[in-house]
């Protein structure tokens, strides 16, 4: 017995090592995104616009994104498209999307070794991108001007997944959304209820003091 246990500890030490090195791993990379979010706020030109913060960068290949109550494009977008940007980009900081995108980043620290929670991350953004351009086009924009301005943004870089980047989400789910029938409010907050609350349900699941309690009640279920 005592055998078999010496054979089981190391095995769950190499899977704990395993664990935090992903945690640090991600953690870092965390990091890494905020210090270059930092660096764009802290090098880029800064223009007021009502209660906007742009910024505006050198990077052409960095497609425009907005975070934290500062939307930040590249110098060439803001003479080409810049209201238009700043429309849906403000969308988002209105919704405060990197309020969301900070949790799930949080819960992918966690749980960055569940596929789900990166198919989750990528419904969030989804869901973030349906509101924005649904907010949009109650602003009064044209459906087809701004559909076609969509077309000629899909190309370029995606930021950190702190941000909601401009082209994040499929331009053809985006399209058909618009083209459906808006969804009711009851239907929007479900969708973006059941995001946390499943986020949460993985985390919980993630915890070895909540596996145990699920494996004993499976256990004792005659």
């Amino acid at each position: 017995a005592n055998t078999v246990s010496e054979q089981i500890t190391p095995i769950w030490d190499y899977i704990v090592t395993l664990y935090l090195i992903g945690v640090i791993a991600m953690t870092l990379y965390f990091l890494v995104s905020l210090v270059r979010l930092a660096l764009f706020i802290l090098k880029g030109e800064h223009i007021k616009q009502d209660d906007c913060r742009i910024i505006l960068h050198r990077h052409n290949s960095v497609a425009p994104f907005a975070w934290c109550g500062y939307i930040m494009m590249p110098r060439r977008d803001w003479y080409e498209f810049g209201q238009m940007i700043v429309c849906h980009e403000k969308a988002h900081i209105e919704c405060r999307h990197w309020i969301d995108l900070l949790f799930m980043q949080a819960a992918i620290i966690i749980t960055w070794y569940c596929p789900a929670i990166w198919l989750l991350r990528n419904e969030l953004h989804t869901l973030h991108e349906y509101e924005a351009d649904s907010r949009v086009l109650a602003s009064g924009v044209k459906r087809e001007e701004y559909q076609m301005f969509l077309i000629k943004k899909t190309v370029g870089a995606r930021f950190a997944t702190l941000s909601n980047c401009l082209n994040h989400s499929s331009l053809k789910k985006r399209i058909t959304m618009m083209l459906s029938s808006k969804p009711t409010g009851k239907a929007r907050v479900r969708a973006f209820v059941m995001v946390p609350a499943m986020a949460l349900a993985l985390i919980g699941l993630a915890t070895p003091a909540v596996s145990a309690v699920i494996n004993e009640v499976s256990a004792a279920t005659p």
